[in-house]
């Protein structure tokens, strides 16, 4: 109930979490009924450790819709991040 509640929801979660991150992150998004990605763009361009890919189109549930291009936007960040 406390996710239908909207309880486990962080809110200002771009600066708070996003913000704070200090390791390489990569961030897939596309559309999703529970998320707003209107700040990722400012938060991209506050924080140099992240990077994002649209997988599209989707509703939420990327690993499960896009599971190869997610497994290779997953390689391709840990190839990156840790020059390979």
């Amino acid at each position: 109930m406390a996710f239908v509640a909207g309880e486990l929801f962080t809110h200002d979660a771009a600066t708070l979490l996003y913000g704070a991150l200090r390791v390489p992150t990569l961030v897939l998004y596309d559309q999703d009924p529970y998320t707003d990605f209107g700040a990722l763009e400012s938060v991209l361009a506050r924080n140099p450790n992240l990077r994002a890919q649209r997988l599209s189109p989707s509703r939420g549930m990327l690993q499960y819709e896009h599971t190869t291009a997610v497994a290779a936007a997953i390689n391709r960040e840990l190839i990156t991040s840790n020059g390979v």
